[in-house]
């Protein structure tokens, strides 16, 4: 009789445990979705001459044909500081058909191909050594390089650019929240989660498939263009 008391109250105690920690899990996954989306809402207006691409990246025209390059806002906010980016060096050539810039971090990485091709001018020396600047001022002393091109910049500009960001934002909440170690992270994390750099914190599979859905793209823009 004793024996058959004290199975059942751990079978009591097991079950209760179980239905905690679902609790616990579905909670800390909603505060995580809710920071996702709050995430995703605010949206800096995009620089006068700043034209993003489908790719993340952004290009803007300087004169006598120079072409500024860097990483859109979006990026700052999934991906966040990095702890090392990679480009092409200056005197080197840069082509849409490669994938020439790499963002590492934890050993996992991902690319990007530049938004215009020609020939590295110039390179932020002050990014490569500091890379969180490309995450805490994308589009200022944050971008990556210069290229002599004769190819204008092309893209989203304005408000057009920033609904789309949003967009992208509502896919990437999407993305995150079908993965299977969402539940794992939000426990983690206890439910504080700092959303921005959301990404590292998820194995690389999840690099190369956010890789594929959202950076694998450079065509596609010019529709959105005028």
């Amino acid at each position: 009789m004793t024996v058959l008391l004290v199975l059942a109250t751990l079978i009591l105690f097991l079950t209760l445990d179980h239905f905690v920690e679902r609790s616990r899990t579905r909670k800390a996954a909603q505060q995580v979705t809710e920071r996702l989306v709050a995430l995703g809402q605010v949206f800096q207006p995009v620089p006068d001459g700043v034209r993003l691409r489908a790719n993340h990246t952004w290009s803007k025209d300087e004169q006598q044909g120079i072409v500024t390059i860097g990483l859109d806002e979006f990026l700052a906010k999934f991906l966040g500081a990095v702890e090392r980016i990679a480009i092409p060096p200056s005197g080197g050539l840069v082509d849409p058909a490669a994938q020439s810039i790499r963002l590492e971090d934890g050993g996992k990485a991902v690319m990007l191909a530049p938004p215009v091709p020609g020939r590295v001018v110039s390179i932020n020396h002050e990014v490569l050594r500091s890379p969180e600047l490309a995450s805490t001022d994308p589009y200022g002393r944050g971008w990556l390089l210069k290229v002599q091109t004769e190819k204008k910049s092309d893209g989203m500009f304005g408000s057009q650019a920033v609904q789309w960001l949003r967009q992208q934002a509502e896919a990437a909440r999407e993305f995150f929240g079908s993965r299977e170690q969402y539940g794992a992270f939000a426990l983690a994390q206890d439910g504080g989660v700092p959303v921005a750099g959301v990404l590292k914190q998820y194995d690389g599979e999840a690099w190369r498939e956010f890789q594929r859905r959202f950076l694998d793209t450079q065509n596609g823009t010019e529709e959105h263009a005028s």
